[in-house]
């Protein structure tokens, strides 16, 4: 197997259980990896005393890539053939394989297509930016995922009885909360008997972020509260998978365009729009804030609680037995 840097919420991850108290052995066998690589992650990126922050090691790994050399390569020589052809309009693969046909024995005179793109997004070569690139006609079509595109999705009628049932806190429905004005969303999680709620202020919506959101909130969850996942079939599920392995739990996907497979899930959605409305900018929030609305929805009586809040339900402080959505 190949080697894989770690990500923000591999890192996140870390972090959480080194204060819970687990060994860096253990860790890495939550997260798939071998010991040694956990070990030098923490070493690598610990701060003078020691401590290892998630943030300040992410931190440090993107300085190291954004401010790393090639130092095999002759660097000058690139950078000013580079800049020059650009100007000439060459695009990056034409510049690559360019420089294989001129100096085809010589290696440090020759760099990688995706090298190229890298040192001109990163504004490595004076005077040139993304916006010196050639532009082509074609435009990235963007797609739905459902359940056949999602690697390993397993069907929501394999759920058991337990989750369908509502006999069993852990069970929980999942989404995204999206709004045309920001990037921002909100990552909602609701248990199925409790209807107990959680939320994570999402950066965008890509799959890295909805892992890492999730993972920094349930990590805080006793897992015998974390058994399954339900969601529908939007794109930032797709890494579900690594998402079940840090987390110790299966994901379920619905039918394609059925809301109401996920029903609890749905209406607290409705009652998070009562504080954001559709457009809202969530850009102009912060976790501390969703948090209070998750903790003011928890706390208020629910009919379909017999009367009784979310929170009372979730940390067994009453029981009820109930069925309804």
């Amino acid at each position: 197997m190949s080697y894989t840097h770690f990500t923000r919420y591999e890192r996140d991850f870390i972090e959480e259980n080194l204060k819970l108290g687990f060994s860096k052995r253990s860790i890495a066998q939550k997260l798939g990896r071998h010991p040694s690589s956990v070990c030098d992650e923490i070493k690598r990126n610990s701060d003078s005393s020691g401590k290892y922050y998630a943030f300040l090691a992410d931190f440090a790994y993107l300085k190291r890539r954004v401010y790393r050399t090639y130092k095999s390569k002759n660097m000058s020589f690139l950078t000013a053939y580079i800049r020059d052809k650009i100007l000439k309009t060459w695009s990056p693969e034409q510049i690559s394989n360019r420089l294989k046909l001129e100096y085809p024995n010589d290696k440090r005179k020759q760099i990688s297509t995706n090298k190229i793109y890298s040192m001109i997004y990163r504004r490595q070569i004076a005077g040139i930016t993304r916006k010196h690139l050639r532009k082509k006609g074609k435009r990235f079509l963007h797609t739905r995922w459902n359940k056949n595109q999602i690697e390993g999705a397993i069907h929501i009628s394999r759920r058991s009885k337990k989750a369908n049932d509502r006999s069993e806190i852990g069970h929980w429905e999942i989404d995204s909360v999206v709004s045309s004005k920001s990037k921002k969303r909100l990552g909602t999680f609701v248990d199925r008997k409790s209807r107990f709620l959680v939320i994570s202020l999402l950066a965008n919506g890509t799959s890295d972020e909805f892992n890492y959101g999730a993972t920094k909130k349930f990590l805080h969850i006793p897992k015998s509260k974390r058994k399954t996942f339900t969601s529908d079939n939007g794109s930032e599920f797709a890494e579900h998978i690594l998402l079940g392995r840090l987390l110790e739990l299966k994901t379920y996907f619905t039918d394609k365009h059925s809301p109401w497979q996920r029903p609890t899930n749905e209406n607290t959605n409705g009652l998070i729009r009562e504080f954001y409305l559709k457009k809202f900018d969530f850009s102009t929030i912060t976790q501390e804030d969703v948090d209070r609305v998750a903790k003011l929805i928890n706390n208020r009586p629910r009919k379909c609680l017999g009367w009784f809040s979310a929170t009372e339900i979730f940390k067994n402080k009453c029981k009820i037995i109930n069925k309804n959505n």
